[in-house]
């Protein structure tokens, strides 16, 4: 059996029913309202903190162990990056609280429209997926909701960055012959132009930055609200 959790032998992406999918976005909630209530409890951030860092390293040890090309095996996807600022990075840097956004929205973007390694459901990429990204949509709201009063992102930081980031990722794919960031062939819309898909992803990514950004602090301006009125 852990043979085949660490099988270097690539089969098909494993295909979710209408169930798998409702299933997703049950266990997508749940995460949400879990981080809400429970986010200032240190041992529930430091076991999704220790979560996110068993799962690079698990996969990023397989990618080194099976001798994964580097078009698949850079850290150099969008939740890929914010994983590891999430982790790494100090918590006043804006980088960081705009790769915690980014977390937020890729993370919700993953379990609603998953995009799986052709290997079977039982393997290290399949767990990968969905626990690498349930950390980062915990360990992304946890951070953001305990930072209190915040100073806003301004748009065109959100854009010069997401920018930044897409023609890094152009760049390694013209290289190595990947598809970071999906910019090679994008999910839903199936663009091939890279150019498009720079700007198209750009575009979308950084409205959903955006969007998470206000939402927290609509959220946080509602709960110091109400912490008036109970004073």
């Amino acid at each position: 059996m852990l043979k085949d959790f660490f099988s270097s032998q690539a089969t098909h992406a494993p295909s979710l029913s209408l169930l798998g999918h409702f299933a997703c976005f049950i266990f997508c909630l749940a995460l949400i309202l879990l981080a809400l209530f429970q986010h200032e409890k240190p041992r529930f951030s430091r076991f999704f903190q220790g979560l996110q860092w068993i799962q690079l390293i698990s996969l990023y040890g397989w990618y080194v162990a099976t001798q994964a090309p580097l078009s698949e095996s850079l850290p150099l996807y969008h939740c890929r990056l914010a994983m590891l600022s999430l982790l790494l990075l100090p918590k006043h840097w804006l980088l960081k609280r705009y790769f915690a956004y980014l977390g937020v929205a890729g993370s919700i973007l993953a379990f609603v429209y998953p995009v799986f390694d052709p290997f079977p459901l039982f393997h290290v990429t399949t767990f990968s997926f969905i626990f690498g990204h349930a950390a980062l949509l915990v360990n992304s709201l946890v951070y953001l909701l305990d930072q209190g009063e915040i100073p806003t992102l301004q748009l065109r930081f959100i854009v010069r960055t997401t920018v930044i980031i897409n023609l890094l990722q152009l760049c390694v794919n013209a290289v190595t012959g990947g598809n970071y960031g999906f910019l090679r062939q994008t999910p839903i819309i199936g663009g091939t132009d890279p150019m498009i898909n720079v700007m198209v992803v750009t575009t979308v990514l950084s409205f959903l930055v955006g969007l998470v950004q206000w939402t927290c602090l609509h959220f946080q301006g509602q709960g110091n609200l109400l912490h008036q009125e109970k004073m």
